[in-house]
Parts: structure tokens; C-alpha cells; sequence
């Protein structure tokens, strides 16, 4: 997904979503890319944290912590000009790699 700011305002869209239909989650519970950005947005202004863009936004699969786990969790990935954040599309979570 391509995201276009133009003077801070998003202009466009663009790009491609991936479905989680067979993910571990249920339909309902599950964070949409709107959401995610949203709650990385709050999460930016809470923690302090310094950046001036967010150059992506895409649905990706992440191995949890623990490491006996066997299964990928679905994710919302925010990339920014300084940092990459992941959303845990479940829980709301987010973690910086």
C-alpha cells in the first residue's frame, strides 16, 4: 500500500491489501490498515517519538516473542523515515524493530 501526503494532508491511496481470512484471529477482531495507522499515530505522540513521514503501511506475518510459538500472527507494518513499527493486528500491540 502507497500512502501520499502532500503538506501533511493524505491525497492518495494505492496499492494492494491482503487478506487475513485464514488467519487465527476472527473477522471482527482484527485491526484494519485505518486502525492501525490510527493507534501508531497515538502511540507516536504519547512515546515522544520523532519522525516525519510514514513512508509504508503493509500487512505482514511476524513470529511471536515466545519461542516455543508455531504459528505467524498477522501484523500491521508502518514503516517511517526513522524507525519500523508493527501493529499486532490481534492485540493493538506495538513493538519497533
Amino acid at each position: 500500500m502507497t500512502m501520499t501526503f502532500d503538506r501533511g494532508v493524505l491525497t492518495a491511496i494505492s496499492g494492494t491489501y491482503v487478506a487475513l481470512e485464514d488467519g487465527a484471529i476472527a473477522a471482527g477482531e482484527r485491526l484494519s490498515a485505518v486502525t492501525a495507522l490510527t493507534r501508531f499515530l497515538d502511540y507516536r505522540g504519547e512515546e515522544g517519538i520523532v519522525c516525519n513521514r510514514v513512508e509504508d503501511l503493509r500487512c505482514v506475518y511476524v513470529l511471536p516473542s515466545a519461542a516455543s510459538a508455531q504459528m505467524l500472527l498477522p501484523a500491521w507494518q508502518v514503516v517511517t523515515d526513522t524507525y519500523t513499527y508493527f501493529v499486532d493486528c490481534t492485540t493493538g500491540e506495538i513493538t519497533r524493530q
